[in-house]
C-alpha cells in the first residue's frame, strides 16, 4: 500500500498528453487551448464614438458654460457601419455621430446628445470638452500582437467573445479524452420500472460518472455494466482497448478489493495490463487500482458510491489535468469549525461545507455521515476537507486544506 502523494507521482509519470485539434470557435467552449493566441488586428480597429452625439474639435468648445452657450453648425451625419468621411471641418462645425461610428479625421471629441440643445441645424453646448472625450481609440482594447489567451486556458463564452471580435474563427485545443466506464456487479439494476428484488441495488456509480463526463463535455463516452464474471469483463475491456481508437481512459467500479468475487485485478493481469499501484493509504477508497494497458489508463474504483466520488476527484481528475497540460490544482485554506478525531495512519477525504465570513475568511464544516456508502451528505457538501494521515486530532480553528466538490473547470 502506497501513500497518496506517491500515487499522484506514478499517475503523472504514466499519463500521456492528449493530442491537439483545430475547432471552430463556436464549438470550442469547454476545451483547453493548446497554444497561446495573439491578436492579428487592433480592437477597436478604428477610432470611433462611444456615444450617440456630436463629434467636433475640443478646442472650439472652450468657454462654454451654463450662462455662455457655444454653438456648432451640424454639417453631416455618420452612422455605425458608414464609410469614413473625407472632408475638412471648419471651426464651429460638428458631425452628428452614432455610437460605434468612425470618428471623422480632424475631430477629436464627442459631446453626448443628452448634454446639448438642438435648434434646427445648430447644436448648443453648455460645457467645454477635453480632447478624447467619449472616443474609443483604435487598439484601446487589444493592440495588434496582444495576448488573447494563454496556452492552457479553459475556453468559455468570454474567450469566444474576444476571439470573435478579433476575427479569429478557429482555435487549437486539446482533444477531449475517449472515456469508457464499466460498472461491475451482479447486484446492479439499471431501471426503476420494477421493484427491487432482495439483494439488488440501483446503479448509482454509473449514473454519477455519466453525469460528470457529460458536465465535462466529453463527446466520445460510453458506459457499460457487467456482472461479476471475469470472462464478460475481459471481453468488454478488449473491445475498448483494441483497434484503431482505443480509449484514453477506462474507469471500472467494484470488484477491486480482496473478496472472493473481486476479480478485476486478476482480469487486468490476464489482459497484460501493467498494475502500477493497487491500494493507497486513504479513506474512503483504499482498494483503488491504477493500471496501464497499451496507451489506455485504467482506474479500478471500489464500489461504494463515495469511494467512487473520491476516486474521481482525487485520482482521475489529476490524471486528466496532466493529460491536458493543466497545472496541479492547489487547495484552499480554511479554518475548521467542527472539531473531530480519527486514527493516525491514513489520509481521509471527508465531505464538508465551505463558507466565508463577512470579512472573507474561509471556514469549513465537517459534515456528519462520512461512511463511504452514504450519499445523503454529498447533497449538503460543496467541498472536500483533507485530514492528513499523521494527525489524529483536529481542533476548531485549525487551518485545513480544502478542495471544491468539483474542480473549477467543471463549474466555470
Amino acid at each position: 500500500m502506497i501513500q497518496y502523494e506517491e500515487a499522484l507521482a506514478l499517475i503523472k509519470a504514466a499519463a500521456e498528453d492528449l493530442k491537439a485539434e483545430t475547432r471552430p470557435i463556436a464549438k470550442a467552449q469547454g476545451y483547453i487551448s493548446a497554444e497561446a493566441v495573439y491578436s492579428r488586428v487592433k480592437l477597436p480597429s478604428f477610432d470611433n464614438s462611444a456615444m450617440d452625439g456630436f463629434a467636433l474639435r475640443a478646442c472650439d468648445t472652450q468657454g462654454a458654460s451654463l450662462s455662455t452657450l457655444v454653438s456648432f453648425k451640424i454639417v453631416t451625419t455618420i452612422a455605425a457601419g458608414d464609410a469614413p468621411q473625407q472632408r475638412d471641418f471648419l471651426p464651429q462645425t460638428a458631425c452628428e455621430i452614432m455610437t460605434g461610428a468612425v470618428l471623422p479625421t480632424g475631430l477629436d471629441a464627442v459631446v453626448r446628445i443628452e448634454d446639448v440643445t438642438i435648434k434646427g441645424d445648430t447644436v448648443h453646448l453648455r460645457k467645454p470638452l477635453k480632447p478624447g472625450e467619449n472616443i474609443r481609440y483604435a487598439g484601446e482594447d487589444f493592440d495588434q500582437g496582444s495576448l488573447i489567451m494563454q496556452k492552457g486556458t479553459l475556453i468559455q463564452a468570454e474567450q469566444i467573445m474576444a476571439l470573435a471580435a478579433l476575427g479569429v474563427t478557429t482555435v487549437q485545443v486539446i482533444k477531449k479524452p475517449i472515456v469508457r466506464v464499466i460498472t461491475t456487479g451482479s447486484e446492479l439494476v439499471h431501471t426503476s420500472n420494477h421493484p427491487l428484488e432482495s439483494g439488488k441495488i440501483y446503479n448509482s456509480n454509473g449514473a454519477y460518472l455519466d453525469a460528470l463526463f457529460q458536465k465535462m463535455g466529453v463527446d466520445d463516452y460510453q458506459s457499460y455494466s457487467v456482472p461479476d464474471e471475469a470472462k464478460t469483463f475481459i471481453q468488454r475491456m478488449k473491445a475498448e482497448t483494441e483497434g484503431s481508437h482505443p480509449a484514453d481512459l477506462i474507469i471500472t467500479t467494484g470488484g477491486v478489493s480482496a473478496g472472493k468475487w473481486d476479480f478485476v485485478p486478476e482480469a487486468l493481469k490476464h489482459l497484460g495490463a501493467e498494475i502500477i499501484f493497487h491500494k493507497v493509504n486513504i479513506r474512503p477508497g483504499k482498494p483503488i487500482l491504477f493500471a496501464k494497458l497499451g496507451k489506455t489508463c485504467i482506474f479500478a474504483l471500489p464500489g461504494n458510491p463515495v469511494s467512487t466520488a473520491v476516486g474521481y476527484r482525487f485520482f482521475i481528475e489529476p490524471l486528466l489535468c496532466v493529460m491536458q497540460g493543466l497545472p496541479k490544482e492547489k487547495p484552499l485554506q480554511a479554518l475548521l469549525t467542527t472539531a473531530t478525531t480519527k486514527k493516525t495512519g491514513m489520509r481521509h477525504f471527508w465531505k464538508a461545507r465551505l463558507s466565508f465570513t463577512k470579512t472573507g475568511q474561509a471556514e469549513v464544516e465537517i459534515l456528519s455521515g462520512q461512511e463511504s456508502f452514504k450519499i445523503n451528505p454529498l447533497l449538503k457538501a460543496n467541498a472536500w476537507v483533507i485530514l492528513e494521515a499523521e494527525q489524529d486530532t483536529f481542533s476548531v480553528g485549525k487551518i485545513m486544506a480544502v478542495y471544491p466538490l468539483y474542480p473549477s473547470r467543471m463549474t466555470a
